[in-house]
């Protein structure tokens, strides 16, 4: 029988690290949220049995997997929906958080081996992943957080309608003096820009040679707001797809002496904590994808499908709203 000290060893923590990740004390002691999925990851493929629990009470698992690149930040966001779903469940659940690295969802075989009572949630997928869940169907039920797939149960929010609500309202405060920023590096991303694009071609702003892509970090917002500034190519309302890179712009221009929600509006699809653009500086606006509620219904989903309690394969799509912040007022 495997021991904290042999978890320990295979994450290159310490024992007390196991020992309050393992107790549901990880984040009081500010451990990193993937920290505490490599340890119950490891506990998992070690066997570990905590003291007092039975391995034949463990008959419904839940195993969620996420990418390890491009979405730490919303980890966060992931584990506080999370929490909500589990702490209303009375059912015996394991849950199992597994890490995996996007395009190479195919190895994690556990997928496509016969496990009764057993669910996943498959956290934002690539376009490679979910060719390859099209090609084969798991054995597993699968939940889709944030994608669709014919056969596969899904949670998620509408990425053209949040396209089209950012790009009304810069339509509306940009007279078409509007500049896209994208990423060509995540695929809901890519979905969200597009229909920006769609929607302001439709509606008469052509955004060709107006659209800019950087990576989804503050760091490579910054960097591109450095850029954009030096070379006068500011819009009169910039228009972001991720949430970070718009921190990254707003901090640059505010850097350079221009009033963001004055001189130049910016707007932003957001999957981030709410309260980190209600206090920037200046309070950004976006439009909340609401990611909190799709991680908390996607949990719950995989639960009820594990427990029997849901039919399997179904379909659940949140609808995203607008929140108005100086950065782009109403």
């Amino acid at each position: 029988m495997s021991t904290l000290n042999d978890i320990a060893k295979k994450c290159g923590t310490s024992v007390a690290t196991v020992s309050y990740v393992l107790s549901g004390r990880g984040s009081e002691k500010r451990i990193s949220p993937e920290m505490q999925a490599y340890v119950l990851s490891a506990a998992e493929q070690l066997d570990y049995v905590r003291k007092g629990r039975s391995r034949t009470a463990l008959t419904n698992r839940v195993t969620v997997y996420f990418p390890l690149s491009d979405l730490r930040m919303l980890l966060p966001t992931f584990w506080d929906g999370f929490n909500s779903a589990v702490n209303v469940e009375t059912t015996n659940i394991d849950i199992i958080l597994r890490p995996y690295e996007l395009n190479k969802l195919h190895l994690q075989r556990e997928l496509w081996t016969a496990a009764p009572h057993s669910t996943a949630v498959i956290i934002s997928p690539s376009g490679i992943d979910l060719a390859n869940l099209s090609e084969v169907q798991t054995t597993v039920p699968v939940i889709l957080l944030n994608r669709m797939l014919p056969n596969y149960s899904s949670v998620s929010f509408d990425q053209v309608e949040s396209g089209q609500i950012a790009a009304r309202h810069a339509m509306k405060k940009g007279d078409g003096d509007i500049m896209l920023v994208s990423s060509k590096s995540l695929f809901g991303v890519t979905w969200r820009g597009n229909a920006i694009i769609d929607y302001c071609r439709s509606n008469g702003v052509n955004l060709q040679n107006r659209v800019f892509y950087a990576d989804t970090s503050v760091a490579a917002g910054y960097e591109l707001g450095k850029k954009l500034i030096a070379k006068n190519h500011l819009a009169k309302v910039i228009v972001c797809t991720y949430d970070m890179t718009a921190l990254g712009i707003s901090s640059a221009m505010t850097e350079a002496g221009i009033r963001v929600g004055r001189d130049v509006q910016l707007i932003t699809t957001s999957t981030s904590n709410e309260e980190l653009f209600a206090y920037s500086t200046p309070p950004m606006t976006v439009v909340d994808l609401r990611f909190k509620d799709v991680c908390q219904m996607a949990l719950h989903l995989a639960m009820d499908t594990a427990t029997g309690r849901a039919s399997y394969p179904q379909d659940i799509s949140i609808h995203p709203v607008m929140i108005y912040r100086q950065s782009c007022p109403m």
